[in-house]
C-alpha cells in the first residue's frame, strides 16, 4: 500500500462535475457559488464517513507522540518506496490547511517540515 492509498483509504473519489444548464438565469449561478463554503473545491474528494470513523476508532488510543512515530514510520516507509514525495506533501498541505484552526495549522506546519 503506498501514501496515497493509505491515505485514501477513507476518501471517496470526487463526484462528476455539475453542467450547468444554459437556460438557468445567472443570478441563480453566481448565488450558488457564494453560498458554497471557501474549504470546500471542486476537486476536493468526499470523506467516507465509515472508513475515516474505523481509523479514529485504530488511532483513539494513540497518544500524540504515538501518532507522530506512526506517521513518521508510514511516511518513512512511502518515501523509500517512491510514493511519497516534496509535491505530495505540498499538495496534502495545500488541501488540509483551509480546514484548520491557526494553532492546527502551526502543528501541520512542524509535522509537514518534519517529514520533509
Amino acid at each position: 500500500m503506498d501514501f496515497e492509498e493509505f491515505c485514501n483509504d477513507f476518501v471517496e473519489s470526487p463526484p462528476e462535475p455539475k453542467i450547468e444548464k444554459k437556460s438557468q438565469p445567472k443570478q441563480k449561478a453566481e448565488k450558488t457559488a457564494q453560498t458554497q463554503p471557501k474549504s470546500q473545491t471542486k476537486d476536493m474528494p468526499k470523506i467516507d464517513e465509515q472508513k475515516l470513523s474505523e481509523q479514529l476508532k485504530k488511532y483513539q488510543s494513540y497518544s500524540q507522540q504515538d501518532l507522530l512515530s506512526a506517521l513518521l514510520a508510514e511516511a518513512s516507509k512511502q518515501k523509500a518506496q517512491g510514493n511519497l514525495t516534496q509535491e505530495k506533501l505540498s499538495q496534502i498541505e495545500e488541501q488540509i490547511m483551509p480546514l484548520l484552526t491557526d494553532e492546527q495549522k502551526k502543528n501541520l506546519q512542524q509535522i509537514i517540515k518534519m517529514l520533509r
